[in-house]
């Protein structure tokens, strides 16, 4: 093996282990967040919109802070989904929206594609 061919390897290995890493620490923080998120969505204060993103419908800095960490943490994982797939975030996003609408708990605060808001 060449020497060039052994940094790419190495440079491979090293871009699927901060791949590896980037999902594990975005789905652990998910992880920890998540009874908050449940507990705004029971309130009505966040809502799950049509780009898979979580959107605030109360104004409020806690809300906000959680809303905008999720949302950093769920386009990371949309997008090491979308590269591995050869998609875009975008469509990982509006995709996962989809399942997210299906899969809603009553009461919780939906976007539709053409952008209204509604309770399940």
């Amino acid at each position: 093996m060449t020497r060039r061919s052994l940094l790419t390897m190495a440079l491979c290995f090293f871009t699927l282990s901060l791949t590896a890493t980037a999902v594990d620490g975005a789905k652990q923080r998910m992880h920890a967040r998540l009874a908050k998120v449940i507990q705004f969505k029971k309130a009505a204060a966040v809502g799950e919109n049509n780009k898979g993103y979580l959107t605030a419908l109360k104004k409020s800095t806690g809300i906000q802070k959680i809303v905008s960490d999720e949302n950093k943490d769920r386009h990371t994982v949309y997008g090491i989904i979308a590269k591995k797939h050869g998609s875009t975030t975008a469509k990982v996003g509006h995709q996962r929206a989809k399942t997210i609408r299906q899969k809603a708990q009553r009461g919780t605060m939906l976007q539709n594609d053409q952008g209204k808001w509604y309770k399940k």
